[in-house]
């Protein structure tokens, strides 16, 4: 297994002494720090968790600013559909 170490200057790779899934050591005089590429795999949902304990006074604040975007969503929509009822009245 190997390490590539590239910049502007040049490519140089690098042998990897020790590499496990959280840490990869390399033998290197380079002084700054760089990344392997490694992959960090996201954390799992548990679906079933989530919607058996989403009750409502848990969960006030989500359920409060869904509510209110709704209801501004709603009223836009109920505007835009006034002012584009004036517009073709205006052009008749």
């Amino acid at each position: 297994m190997t390490c590539t170490l590239s910049n502007v200057e040049s490519t140089k790779v690098l042998p990897v002494i020790e590499a496990t899934s959280n840490l990869t050591k390399i033998r290197s005089n380079h002084l700054t720090s760089f990344g392997t590429g490694m992959f960090v795999a996201p954390n799992t949902i548990n679906f079933s968790y989530v919607f058996t304990n989403m009750g409502f006074t848990d969960n006030l604040t989500i359920y409060l600013t869904l509510l209110i975007c709704l209801t501004i969503l709603i009223v836009l929509i109920i505007w835009g559909r006034i002012m584009d009822r004036k517009d073709v009245q205006k052009t008749i």
